[in-house]
């Protein structure tokens, strides 16, 4: 018999039952009893001595007990005492006296026992005992019995090998049984008969130690990994041997290099647990079985009616699965164990036993969430309680923003109205609508089949078809929410948003200021929705920065939630409206992961649009394009309603500046509704589209786009700045048909109508109005725009304004400042991804020439500076202040000027615009903060 190698922490035991056998050996009759939780060794271990025995010249003969078995009279004692290991006669009387027994046995159960009221004859019994008296006597060699898995022994055999253990204590013979403990010890009435030390001995084993599973881990995975893997293989399995197996087994199963493996639940750990369960005690795996439906833990008024245990038996039942690695403290030790158990059921079991949870905990006063887990286990209820309680459960799962759970509870609702052909009530009908619309509202939109709705389900319906353009259904919601007077402050936002959003609906359209002062940011404005229009029309028509502030303080004091979704993309809008791009981006990226982590594709998707806008606007065309996309592919086009305009805005404008033009045809070939064009969202896509034109030099199509968004903007009396800046585009288009005066005129428009707050607009306004200037007026006003949009934080318009200013002092005959300028232009425009302008810098920004003033032309190797005086460098080249430079890297001035003189001795030039530009993307600090108006280039 070969068998793996022996398990560690039993070398106690193995030597207990080494020291029995000496003393059999030594011609007196010894019983050792090994008992533990399944899977603890305890086979392993009576195999490990029973080697040992028969090489010491042991006559061995083993049984082993099964649950199958269990009613076979005497069918532990035959495989005992009918083994091949004895000799022939023995075994033909031996057989001869267990038919007897077992015909005894069998009259005595149809009633016709003995005189003595027992089951088996004592002559029998006797008869035994002597045989095996005299067969061990006439040996040469002790004889060693060994029966397995006892605790399913039948009680024939126990019974019959009680009476004959009392007489064999003076014979070389040993016996050794080992039994699982369950929920009751191994049968007290057969322990109690046997005799006291030294004849007999009790062996428990206990699971292993943390040290004892890491030496285990160390006998097949190596003492490296077994030290890494040691603390969670001991905290999954409990120290059941078995189950550290099977781990180990998985674990070897991803091959590779060692050094890799992680703790894996796989089939062999799911194997070896079942195999737990299945031969300890029912009354365990059943217990497990209805822990596993319940959740892990449920109130032992709860789990006792279910199991069909009373009150002591079920916590004795815990603790065996305690003890045998399944729980630890009443709790499954890992999520896949009891997935395990649970997927050892079969579906119409599982189904049921979750039916009659639910109608359990409902009678004991569950949380509906509870309930509701185990109507969805069960695949729904015929009662008519339990759509109300699915309603309350999804209610719950939406307010902590758990939007698939709360799906799997509507639908389920639903499914159950429809196959029990009753109508699906209001409350679930609302309720889906909620959820869907913040996975895919498209889907909502099947729900709103019910233009009765009035009060606060009207309103929010409205909402949902505001969001598709449907102008008129949307009215008539709101006139149905509206039957109560007074109207509340929600419902007079939601107008004020259906005014906002379709300016030409019918009746007076608002002007921004009748709107910010109806909606004032105060205490006294309850409704999320109002605060919500009032900061986005602040944000636009602000000059003084202030609602940058309101806005920052609404995001600083609303969580993502239902009702603050529209006051939170107000707030980000307001600050790109103040040109707060860096704070913008900053919280577009901290609502998109809120959104994501709350299971909302929806919200998540307008943060995301929200992200490529504001990415778009600091001239990052790269990250616009990407989070463009990526909202895109959160919800379908076709779900976005009006509001697809700025994901694909962002889209078109992005291609189109990195020079991909087929990409931005195709995106312009998305369909949108034609509800958009009659919303502040069609701005920025005509806009969008005319940038498109206008790069693919159609100028006069590029016109159209630019004049109907001036149009509708004044119609609509949405002039401004901050949403779209269509009059320097304009221009741009005038001046490339030959049509001077009329750019001139836009451009200048434009400058005028600009607020302190409008920075970047400004630096736009600035280079076209330069653009539309002289030549040798051209450096000044160029010079004034570059410092606007350093301050920005648009490095794009930035880029633009450079290159325009490369080209002026060209005309003029100052090539060598032309080309350090142009160089800085293509190193930005590179950074920002913008093909179409890098190209058109290339020969400047790379070009040589023969002009001393232009000596910086060659690279020039900068490996000698450190990284200090680097980071001065990067920041002096891109043309910030010494005060600025000491600002931003938090030192002195002083520090700033010490070096910068080292750099110009170390590069070998004399002044900041000698500087190579290289030198910021060297340094990995792409990401400055952008300095504040003053000195700049």
């Amino acid at each position: 018999m070969t068998l793996p190698e022996q398990l560690p922490e039993q070398e106690s035991a193995l030597s207990n039952l080494w020291q029995l056998f000496e003393e059999c050996r030594g011609g007196h009759g010894r019983v050792a009893v090994v008992t533990g939780a399944v899977g603890t060794g305890k086979t392993r271990l009576t195999h490990t001595f029973a080697e040992r025995a028969i090489a010491a010249g042991a006559i061995y003969c083993d049984a082993t007990a099964s649950r199958m078995e269990r009613g076979l009279q005497f069918g532990v004692l035959s495989q005992l005492l009918l083994g091949a290991e004895l000799p022939a006669e023995f075994r033909e009387q031996a057989a001869r006296l267990l038919e007897a027994g077992a015909m005894a046995a069998q009259s005595a159960y149809f009633g016709a026992a003995d005189d003595d009221g027992g089951n088996i004859p004592s002559t029998i019994v006797c008869n035994l005992s002597i045989l095996l008296r005299d067969a061990v006597a006439g040996a040469d060699r002790p004889l060693v019995l060994t029966i397995d898995d006892a605790h399913h022994a039948d009680e024939a055999s126990l019974q019959c090998l009680s009476f004959v253990l009392s007489r064999l204590w003076r014979a070389r013979a040993m016996l050794v049984i080992s039994a699982a403990t369950g929920p009751r010890p191994f049968n007290p009435v057969f322990l109690a008969d046997l005799p006291p030390e030294p004849y007999s001995r009790r062996i428990r084993l206990d699971p292993l130690s943390r040290a004892g599973v890491e030496e285990m881990l160390a006998a097949r995975l190596g003492a490296e990994t077994a030290a890494r893997l040691s603390h969670d293989c001991h905290r999954i399995s409990g120290g059941n041997p078995a189950l550290v197996r099977g781990l180990i087994d998985d674990c070897r199963r991803q091959g590779g290099d060692p050094d890799g493996w992680q703790l894996t639940i796989g089939p062999e750990t799911v194997l070896a647990l079942l195999g737990i369960l299945h031969r300890s005690d029912p009354s365990l795996l059943r217990t497990a079985r209805w822990l596993a439906v319940l959740g892990g833990v449920a109130a032992p008024v709860v789990a006792d009616r279910l199991v069909g245990l009373d009150s002591e038996s079920l916590t004795r039942t815990v603790a065996a699965l305690n003890r045998i690695g399944v729980l630890d403290d009443g709790r499954f030790r890992h999520p896949r164990l009891r997935a395990a158990v649970l997927d050892g059921l079969a579906p119409d079991e599982r189904a049921k036993m979750h039916a009659s949870a639910a109608q359990l905990l409902r009678v004991e006063g569950a949380a509906p969430p509870v309930i509701a887990d185990h109507i969805l286990g069960a695949d729904g209820l015929a009662d008519d309680w339990a759509a109300p309680v699915l309603d309350d459960a999804a209610a719950q799962a939406l307010a902590d923003g758990e939007v698939n759970r709360a799906l799997s509870y509507l639908r389920l609702a639903y499914r159950m109205g429809t196959d029990n052909a009753a109508p699906l009530s209001p409350v679930t009908r609302e309720l889906l609508a909620r959820a869907e619309w913040r996975a895919d509202p498209a889907l909502a939109m099947r729900h709103d089949t019910d233009p009765a709705a009035d009060g606060e389900r009207a309103m929010s319906r409205a909402v949902r078809l505001m969001w598709f353009g449907r102008v008129e259904q949307t009215r008539e919601a709101l006139d149905r929410a509206g039957t109560d007077q007074p109207p509340s402050a929600r419902l007079e936002a939601l107008r004020a948003w259906q005014s906002w959003l379709y300016p030409n609906s019918g009746g007076t359209t608002p002007t921004g200021a009748v709107l910010s002062q109806k909606f004032q940011r105060t205490t006294a404005t309850a409704s999320p929705t109002g605060q919500a229009i009032s900061l986005l029309v602040t944000g636009l028509t602000d000059g003084t920065g202030e609602s940058a502030i309101a806005a920052e303080h609404a995001l600083h004091e609303s969580r993502l939630e239902e009702q603050s979704v529209p006051l939170l993309l107000s707030a980000l809008a307001a600050l790109v409206c103040a040109g707060k791009l860096g704070v913008a981006a900053k919280w577009a990226d901290t609502l998109q992961q809120d959104a994501a982590a709350q299971q909302a594709p929806t919200w998540n998707a307008m943060f995301t649009a929200m992200q490529a806008l504001v990415a778009l606007r600091q001239g990052n065309l790269s990250a616009a394009e990407t989070h463009a996309r990526a909202a895109l592919m959160l919800i379908p086009a076709s779900s976005w309603g009006i509001g697809i305009g700025v994901p694909l805005a962002v889209l078109i404008e992005a291609s189109t500046a990195m020079g991909r033009f087929n990409d931005a045809f195709s995106h312009l070939r998305t369909p949108v509704p034609e509800a958009m064009f009659a919303s502040p969202f069609g701005l920025l896509y005509l806009c969008a589209r005319g940038r498109f034109h206008y790069a693919r030099e159609d100028y006069r199509s590029a016109l159209r786009d630019f004049d109907s968004v001036g149009h509708l903007a004044a119609q609509w009396q949405m002039d401004y700045s901050g949403l779209v800046v269509w009059r320097t585009d304009a221009a741009l288009a005038h001046l490339r048909l030959g049509q001077a005066q009329a750019a001139h005129d836009l451009a200048l428009d434009q400058l005028k109508r600009l607020t302190p707050a409008n920075v970047r607009e400004r630096g736009i306004a600035l280079r076209v109005v330069a653009a539309c200037s002289d030549v040798p007026k051209r450096p000044v006003r160029l010079g004034q725009a570059v410092k606007e949009l350093q301050n920005s934080g648009d490095r794009l318009e930035l880029a633009y304004a450079l290159a325009d200013l490369s080209q002026a002092y060209h005309a003029l005959g100052e090539i060598g400042q032309a080309r350090r300028i142009s160089r800085r232009a293509y190193q930005i425009a590179k950074q920002c991804g913008a093909c179409v302008l890098a190209r058109s810098l290339l020969p400047d920004a790379v070009g040589g020439g023969s002009d001393d003033s232009d000596s910086d032309a060659a690279p020039t190797p900068y490996t000698g500076l450190s990284q200090a005086e680097r980071r001065v460098a990067a920041l002096a080249a891109d043309g910030y202040s010494n005060r600025q430079i000491a600002s931003t890297l938090f030192v002195t001035v002083s520090t700033v000027e010490q070096h910068l003189t080292r750099v110009y001795s170390k590069l070998k030039v004399s002044r900041r615009g000698d500087l190579p530009m290289g030198l910021l993307q060297d340094v990995g600090e792409r990401s400055f903060p952008l300095p504040e108006a003053g000195e700049g280039f």
